[in-house]
Order: structure tokens, then sequence, then C-alpha cells
């Protein structure tokens, strides 16, 4: 990224609910195109993406989640 650049940082965050959609790919792979395309449009540089599975958990319960918040309020 060009330190003169006006984008503004981001973290992506990516979730589906079962082991089996982790592993097709596919629920990741398009919302990963959904973002990016978001990102772009809206000037935003995605500093780091996290993936998390999940059945059922309450909020308090995804450590990826946690992670990825954690994260925000540092940069």
């Amino acid at each position: 990224m060009d330190p003169n650049s006006n984008m503004k940082k981001a973290i992506a965050f990516l979730r589906v609910s079962t082991e089996a959609q982790a592993r097709s790919g596919i629920g990741f792979a398009e919302q990963e195109l959904q973002i990016i395309s978001y990102a772009r449009q809206s000037v935003y540089e995605i500093m780091h993406t996290f993936r998390d599975v999940g059945s059922g958990m309450k909020l308090r319960d995804h450590p990826i989640l946690n992670e990825a918040f954690n994260m925000s309020v540092r940069e």
C-alpha cells in the first residue's frame, strides 16, 4: 500500500456454520469475493482475513471472532 494513499484499514471476517462447508471452500470463497469487492469500492485495504467455523456458538465462544475484534482495537 502506498503510504500516501487514503485507504482505510479493514479486517475481513469469514464464517461458515459447518466443517463440511469449510472443507468445500465454497462458502468462504464467495464471502471473500464479496468482501474484496466491497473493500475495493469503499477504499479499504484488508489487513488480515479471519476464517471461522462454528455452529450454534454464542458470540463470546468464537475465539476467531474474539481474535479479529482484538486486532481491530489494536490497530
